[in-house]
């Protein structure tokens, strides 16, 4: 059986490829034309993240529930800020793209 808190950690890496992995690129000046490869998951940006915050809620509640949140706060805590973090970049994706093009 496949753990929870792993599952989180593949939806966590799926939301960062979707929406923090190409801004974080842009911000460090890396582009180009093969940046167009993350345009294709752009459009599931919200499924992923979806399915992310189900997966990392998940996983607290089965570590809560075995009584083990003490040893698994920091993974978990880093599967919620991620999870977080993709839903604030994609609720502000334009005002980001604004502030990225007003710094070139």
């Amino acid at each position: 059986m496949i753990k929870p808190a792993l599952m989180s950690t593949f939806a966590a890496l799926g939301v960062a490829s979707c929406c923090i992995l190409p801004m974080t690129l842009m911000i460090f000046g890396v582009g180009g034309s093969w940046m167009a490869v993350f345009a294709r998951t752009a459009a599931w940006a919200p499924l992923f993240i979806a399915v992310a915050a189900s997966m990392t809620a998940l996983a607290w509640g089965i570590a809560w529930r075995r009584h083990q949140v003490r040893r698994l706060i920091p993974t978990l805590a880093i599967l919620t800020a991620m999870t977080l973090l993709a839903w604030g970049i994609w609720a502000n994706e334009m005002a980001i793209n604004d502030l990225l093009i007003s710094w070139m």
